[in-house]
């Protein structure tokens, strides 16, 4: 694999772990403050950032990803699915509106990125072995 390439895929593994080690100790309180009425809470960034990686592996041409239809996670978390606006990942919601959202948990939350990068980088693995013609390393 190309070097480039590598730094690409390094770089993507090494985003998550990092969100996930800058989050892991916020209370339920810090994940859903607002600084302003239009300004979405940090749970909502982890969320969106978790859903667009869990939806990732099927946008590639992967099994795997998902997880959050699969599981059923916005009736789990009673959230509506029409609120959570295009393919329920958040993208084009009015600007209030994710801070009107029940968010769930710290733990709750932080499970399902976890859940949603992982897949999201075993996809990218997959994607550069299979995809890209050359054997990974």
């Amino acid at each position: 694999m190309s070097d480039a390439l590598e730094f690409v895929f390094s770089s993507y593994r090494k985003i998550h772990r990092r969100v996930l080690e800058l989050t892991a100790d916020l209370t339920d309180a810090q994940l859903r403050f607002q600084p302003s009425r239009t300004a979405p809470p940090i749970a909502f960034h982890l969320w969106h950032l978790a859903r667009y990686s869990d939806s990732l592996p099927d946008r590639i041409g992967f099994e795997g990803g998902d997880i959050w239809r699969a599981e059923g996670l916005a009736a789990q978390w009673g959230l509506s699915p029409e609120t959570l606006s295009i393919h329920e990942l958040g993208t084009g919601m009015d600007a209030g509106a994710p801070g009107q959202l029940s968010w769930p948990g710290t733990e709750s939350l932080l499970g399902y990125c976890h859940l949603a990068f992982e897949a999201a980088s075993d996809a990218v693995g997959l994607l550069n072995a299979a995809r890209l013609g050359r054997e990974a390393k």
